[in-house]
């Protein structure tokens, strides 16, 4: 009594883009983002003060490390009463 299903088209392409914008990526020696200081990334010496300033008084960025930092303590203890166990 119900009709049959039909699967519709997929609204994307069917290949991968191609062309010069997509080749890949020479390798380089530049350092990883993770490893370098934002200080070295921003040379401006007024850019560099201006973040300064807000990184100190940044009360939200303030709390949200130190959640960061209490989820971290907190899954180290239950890590180390469940290796007990």
């Amino acid at each position: 009594m119900a009709p049959k299903y039909s699967r519709p088209a997929a609204p994307v392409p069917v290949g991968w883009p191609s062309g010069p914008a997509y080749g890949r990526a020479e390798a380089t020696n530049a350092p990883i983002a993770p490893d370098l200081n934002w200080r070295a990334f921003f040379t401006d010496k007024q850019l560099q003060q201006v973040i300064g300033l807000a990184l100190t008084n940044n009360r939200d960025l303030r709390i949200a490390a130190l959640n960061v930092q209490r989820a971290r303590a907190l899954y180290g203890i239950q890590r180390a009463n469940s290796s007990l166990a």
